[in-house]
């Protein structure tokens, strides 16, 4: 690695990979029963990707650590990624697989996901969990977003990361964490960030409070997304609730989540202003929910932030 390739602004640990979206036509079938697909499209995501793209969108330097296949280095993913500033140094390379897969349904009320994460054998799990541990020991970081499928290398992350400002985000994978593992992830974190859905299942599996997970585990906040009803910021001893910013119509909400936290944590490493920082993420996530796809396009960042009432400085924007 080059001088400027050892050091970044937010490190993520998690996914990167390619998506298979489809709307269905009414509601998301059960027990069997064949429904008709809208639209299908393929895009570029994976939650750790889209969080560094929306980082890098938001004036800060970013790498990903995460698994890719023999099918990656000469994709048009790759260049976007790096003309849009997200370093590709750190990505782990499996020459004998394919980039990971993930196949995304919804109707207008619900959404369902399957992820083929193209590990061929265990060999491959410990070697990127290796490869994990030696980025963050020879990156220099200010802010690790962690959100891994494999439950070992969000721990090895967070712990052994020297980052100022530390963010477990285990997203639809909080509930493949033992108790015990969420306790290990969660007393090493800062920032805890997870959606209604995923805060039900944590608070579930460690049998607590969102107010206790807070206090009992060391956090400085808990960031709850809520969708349509707003945000809300946990503290050790009060709550600051903001409200949602309205998009003019619902489109697809894939990534929306993934938009908020990767703006949320370059913006709060710029001004130090959580609550702003949140109004301003919550702002680009509702024009993601407006567009199919996470990482397909922005208005002018100028209009994100009249949404939210705030200036903006970042002058990138995703083509």
């Amino acid at each position: 690695m080059s001088n400027e390739e050892m050091k970044t602004d937010v490190l993520v640990v998690g996914t990167l990979c390619y998506d298979v979206i489809g709307s269905v036509d009414g509601t998301l079938p059960k027990n069997s029963i064949t429904a008709r697909l809208g639209h299908v499209r393929y895009e570029d995501g994976g939650r750790g990707a889209n969080v560094a793209v929306y980082a890098a969108l938001a004036g800060s330097s970013a790498s990903i650590a995460a698994r890719v296949g023999r099918d990656f280095r000469d994709s048009d993913y790759w260049d976007r990624l790096n003309r849009i500033g997200v370093s590709t140094a750190s990505l782990y390379h499996q020459k004998d697989t394919l980039t990971p897969r993930t196949f995304i349904y919804s109707d207008p009320n619900d959404m369902v996901l399957y992820f083929y994460p193209a590990f061929e054998n265990l060999s491959h799990q410990d070697a990127y969990i290796r490869h994990t541990a030696d980025v963050v020991g020879s990156l220099e970081h200010e802010a690790i977003y962690v959100s891994s499928e494999l439950t070992q290398a969000n721990l090895v992350a967070l712990e052994s990361s020297q980052a100022a400002l530390k963010v477990f985000g285990p997203a639809h994978d909080a509930g493949r964490h033992s108790p015990a593992e969420l306790a290990a992830a969660l007393s090493a974190a800062h920032w805890f960030i997870v959606n209604t859905v995923e805060l039900k299942q944590v608070c579930e599996l460690l049998d607590r409070s969102p107010g206790a997970i807070v206090r009992d585990f060391g956090l400085e906040v808990l960031v709850a997304t809520r969708g349509a009803e707003g945000v809300d910021l946990i503290y050790p001893l009060d709550a600051t609730h903001l409200a949602a910013y309205g998009p003019r119509l619902v489109a697809d909400p894939t990534g929306a989540g993934d938009a908020f936290a990767g703006t949320l944590i370059a913006r709060y490493l710029s001004s130090g202003e959580l609550v702003r920082s949140a109004q301003l993420a919550a702002s680009v996530a509702s024009f993601v929910v407006e567009q199919i796809g996470c990482q397909v396009s922005l208005p002018p960042m100028a209009d994100i932030a009249a949404r939210a009432g705030q200036p903006w400085e970042a002058s990138v924007e995703i083509n």
